[in-house]
């Protein structure tokens, strides 16, 4: 699992964080927030936790095998039910079920920044939003998809 946190700690980072929440690694080897001044802020219970993405003001964190979204106080936006997440890109973010890692399979689709399913997970697989537009797989086909989930021609 820590080449899949490694990955979405990058792109979190990359992103920058919001109100300065980063995540830490306790003695016990799991993840929480403090703020920039060392002050704990979400306790340290999570086995993966990205930073808080830019204007999205959430973050995924990882427990028993699924990926839940959090705001800044540590309340669940969505629960733990997410096999494999990434991160957003134009306000969304691919989610799936059904999946392992790095494996193929599994059905995918997509969150908004409030962490609403925006399109169903009725996908073999998906790739993120990239000038309005995400790339798909359903059956044998790819094709591209808009924000609302309508194939584009």
């Amino acid at each position: 699992m820590k080449p899949l946190f490694i990955l979405l700690l990058f792109f979190s980072f990359l992103q920058t964080t919001a109100q300065n929440l980063k995540p830490f690694e306790a003695n016990n080897g799991l993840y929480g927030y403090k703020d920039d001044k060392g002050k704990i802020v979400i306790a340290a219970q999570y086995v993966t936790a990205t930073y808080f993405f830019s204007g999205v003001n959430k973050a995924w964190v990882y427990l028993n095998e699924k990926f839940a979204l959090i705001d800044k106080k540590g309340k669940l936006v969505i629960p733990f039910k997410y096999s494999y997440v990434n991160y957003f890109t134009e306000g969304m973010a691919v989610i799936a079920i059904n999946t392992k890692f790095m494996e193929a399979g599994g059905n995918y689709g997509f969150v908004d920044k409030h962490g609403k399913e925006t399109i169903p997970l009725i996908y073999d697989y998906a790739e993120e939003f990239k000038n309005g537009k995400a790339k798909v797989k359903k059956g044998n086909e790819e094709f591209y998809i808009d924000k609302t989930g309508k194939r584009i021609k």
